[in-house]
């Protein structure tokens, strides 16, 4: 029986363009349920979020982590257990991971693998068709109506017999990340943790069981108990708003944070009826050590990502640490990735790249662990090999108890007992896979090959965080043979070499047809401002392709009889007293024997320190020499001028009755642009972005009005007095 609604739950309300069968997964029941868990339960995630800043803080101020004095008696009172594995649980000796397309849903479901991990999260960029086509086509494999041919290969793909399939567990998306498109009365967007796992939940719970199977889940990027408590919540109230038994959901978690590998046995007390294992993931973990010891000096510097394998010392007693705590509680313990992309011509390639997947699945089934992942289904032989040996007819190893095992506090954090070092190589890998993983996330896809790895948002996390950690503590690499600074500029002319090799890689069709520049230009936002992001996601979220803008959109045409009005300016003409603040961005190509800094007169045309608006010039840190150039300017809109065969154009998806503005500027070399700044001479074909919003009720010029003029937004300038 259905648990009651509460009365105060909000409606959910769907903000998106609909897509081909939405209705079968956005049921008015669906939506109901979902308002039920935003409604339940976003307040106490909100808490615990502001929860982790609150950490964050502490570690910065101390610069260690120890395990938990209030619950040291769950660690050590020996006599508690998670449940039994249910039997489709049981033996998990090879995992294999990727988003829910059509095309992977079959061939993971087919793969030979125990367990496919069904990834809402880090392999499957957020857009609105990814997260319904995810729900449509998980419903349809279990329906077997999911075979289809692909119209470009002529290729058919179809599920093997049901008692062949790999058991799907869901992945949804961690605690952080907002699910836009579906928002309650007061207009908050709902967790998209909670959409994913309630659409999944509501509509396959009851059809699971019918299969033998049931409602499983991985749970990504938790930080604490409290976390793995709240999940608990919502799988008790969730089994009781469908009336199945307490229990049925079972849950994995990816122990992929620092803050949670101190609390493994605490996060398994809080889902024992549910918890069914513990996961040890890499790139995620080290990019969670990063981002909460940045400020700890050269001791918590990572040397390049791929030197630092699960062998490291500190990441040796963390799986060490997580198979001794599942075994001596009855759970499972998953070991790491293996992301090798077979190449299909290359032969030696996969030889030498099988050769050390194998090694590493050797050492994680030597070591305890009951199964591991793999990226591919040509991986899945060689795991299962591994694992076979180890095993044999067993479905796990959870007997070993690995008592031999001791992990201190400090050894978890002894990053400086690695012996290598950062490189410019490092540094250049870091930025080559970070612009390529983001271009291809803003467009939609979350698992993505790069460099014959499969690579997801984890990666470019590590990726953009390395590169930040570097410039912050100082890093020194050698290039060329001498020893240079890891700097801001460093990293952009780095980011620069990238991208037109990226050009000349792709071509200028496709590489004008992608989001190269975009993401460049995000790579270097987060990897180079003074704020550490806490998750990449958010700001690409604001950016990614199908997603709606958080502000209304501008109408195209304005009303029969109007001509279009700058907000500000509802009565035309006629001064108004607003002022705005002006964000230019500048692209620009230093020429040689130029300064090495802006601000000064030379070959650079549009020296900014030429630049004179009507305010101050506000240099923003950390964005400057030889790169994009970023300033924050008071002026006067009535300072736009339309010159030569430079133009104004009015950029879409902005909000007029807001007040907001959004101007691009281009102009062909050479032509002059005056744009309150000063004359920009020389300007380069990328041109100047003017980004303009509101900065407040300041006496200010007049802001001429703006109207349309066969199809281009002009600006209309007022007479000259006199």
């Amino acid at each position: 029986m259905s648990a009651p609604a509460s009365p105060s739950a909000a409606p959910v309300t769907i903000d998106a363009e609909p897509l081909p069968r939405q209705e079968e997964v956005l049921t008015d029941e669906a939506l109901a349920f979902l308002g039920e868990l935003h409604h339940r339960f976003t307040p106490r995630r909100n808490e615990l979020l502001a929860r982790r800043a609150g950490r964050r803080a502490e570690i910065a101020r101390t610069s260690t982590l120890d395990f938990l004095s209030e619950t040291a008696a769950v660690r050590e009172d020996d006599s508690w257990r998670v449940a039994e594995a249910p039997p489709a649980l049981t033996d998990r000796r090879v995992e294999i991971t990727g988003p829910t397309d059509r095309k992977m849903t079959i061939n993971a479901l087919n793969s030979g693998a125990r367990v496919w991990l069904a990834d809402f999260e880090d392999a499957s960029a957020p857009t609105w068709e990814n997260v319904i086509q995810g729900q449509l086509n998980l419903t349809d494999a279990y329906e077997r109506r999911i075979d289809f041919t692909d119209e470009r290969t002529g290729k058919s793909y179809a599920l093997k017999p049901q008692e062949e399939l790999a058991t799907a567990v869901v992945r949804p998306r961690g605690w952080h990340l907002d699910e836009r498109h579906l928002r309650a009365a007061d207009g908050t967007p709902l967790p998209g943790a909670l959409v994913d796992f309630g659409l999944y939940f509501f509509h396959n719970a009851r059809r699971l069981i019918g299969l033998g199977k049931g409602p499983y889940f991985y749970l990504p990027k938790t930080e604490s108990h409290l976390e793995a408590r709240l999940w608990n919540e919502v799988f008790t109230f969730a089994q009781e708003y469908v009336g199945i038994p307490h229990g049925t959901i079972r849950a994995t978690v990816l122990i992929e944070t620092i803050t949670a590998a101190y609390e493994m046995d605490e996060i398994l007390y809080e889902l024992r009826d549910h918890a069914s294992g513990l996961n040890a993931g890499r790139w995620d973990y080290l990019f969670s050590i990063v981002k909460n010891f940045r400020d700890g000096g050269r001791k918590f510097v990572l040397p390049d990502r791929n030197a630092v394998t699960m062998t490291a010392p500190f990441m040796r007693a963390y799986t060490e640490l997580l198979v001794r705590t599942c075994h001596k509680r009855g759970a499972h313990a998953i070991g790491g990735m293996a992301a090798f992309i077979p190449s299909r011509r290359d032969a030696e390639v996969n030889k030498v790249a099988f050769a050390k997947v194998k090694d590493d699945k050797d050492r994680e089934a030597r070591d305890g662990f009951d199964g591991s992942w793999v990226a591919h289904p040509d991986l899945v032989p060689i795991a299962l090999e591994s694992f076979d040996a180890v095993l044999g007819e067993k479905p796990n190893q959870k007997d070993r108890l690995r008592e031999d095992v001791s992990v201190a506090a400090g050894d978890l954090i002894a990053i400086d007992s690695l012996d290598a070092e950062p490189t410019f190589d490092g540094l250049r890998n870091a930025v080559q896979v970070g612009i390529r993983y983001i271009e291809a996330w803003l467009r939609g896809l979350g698992a993505v090959a790069i460099f014959n790895l499969m690579e997801d948002a984890a990666t470019a996390e590590i990726s953009r965080s390395q590169i930040w950690q570097w410039i912050n503590a100082g890093v020194e690499v050698e290039r060329d043979g001498a020893t240079v600074l890891v700097t801001r500029e460093l990293a952009r002319e780095v980011a620069a070499e990238e991208l037109a090799a990226i050009r000349a890689e792709t071509g200028e069709e496709a590489f004008s047809a992608g989001r190269w520049q975009q993401a460049h230009d995000l790579l270097l936002t987060v990897s180079l401002d003074d704020d550490y992001a806490d998750f990449l996601t958010l700001p690409a979220y604001e950016q990614l392709v199908g997603c709606p803008s958080p502000r209304p959109p501008v109408p195209r045409h304005p009303p029969p009889g109007h001509s279009r009005v700058r907000p500000g300016s509802p009565q035309m003409p006629g001064p108004v007293g607003r002022r705005v603040r002006l964000a230019v961005q500048i692209r620009y190509v230093l020429e040689p024997g130029g300064p090495a800094r802006p601000g000064g007169r030379g070959p650079l045309g549009v020296g900014l320190g030429e630049l004179a608006g009507r305010g101050e010039l506000q240099r923003q840190p950390l964005l400057g020499d030889g790169g994009p150039l970023h300033e924050l300017v008071d002026v006067r809109l009535a300072q736009f001028v339309r010159r030569g065969e430079a133009r104004l154009v009015r950029q879409p998806g902005v909000g007029d009755e807001r007040g907001d503005l959004a101007e691009q500027v281009e102009g062909d070399p050479g032509c002059q642009l005056r744009v309150g700044l000063g004359d920009l001479r020389g300007v380069p074909a990328e041109g100047v972005v003017a980004e303009v919003v509101p900065f407040g009720d300041r006496s200010g010029g007049a802001v001429p009005p703006v109207v349309e003029d066969e199809g281009r937004t002009v600006v209309d300038q007022p007479e000259p007095p006199g």
